[in-house]
């Protein structure tokens, strides 16, 4: 995804990420819509989302909230890909990510 400088994004999963989540974000109400690209027919999600902000007690280690291990993707050449770090903790993690170099063991940090 593009470097962004405001508050909110769409992935091209259509999940919504928001940044640096605050008591104010609690009382906000998010809702969905979605627009069919040959039609133009939009929707509206039937519920609302509402976010419960709690302040964090003390000091948490980094937790990833999805465990799901990707050994090989597949897409076109051209075509882009999004890959998640979903991790949780306070405070907020650094994240880096690496690469491995072909044919050896050694990893080189991405360049953002």
């Amino acid at each position: 995804t593009k470097d962004y400088d405001g508050k909110y994004l769409v992935l091209p999963s259509g999940e919504l990420h928001i940044r640096d989540v605050g008591p104010e974000d609690g009382y906000k109400s998010y809702q969905c819509r979605t627009k069919h690209r040959l039609t133009g027919e939009t929707r509206l999600s039937a519920t609302k989302g509402r976010l419960v902000i709690t302040e964090p007690v003390g000091v948490k280690a980094p937790t990833f909230s999805s465990e799901t291990s990707i050994s090989s993707l597949k897409r076109q050449a051209g075509s882009s890909l999004v890959l998640l770090c979903q991790a949780q903790a306070f405070p907020v993690p650094m994240i880096r990510w690496y690469k491995f170099i072909d044919g050896t063991t050694r990893k080189q940090a991405v360049q953002m």
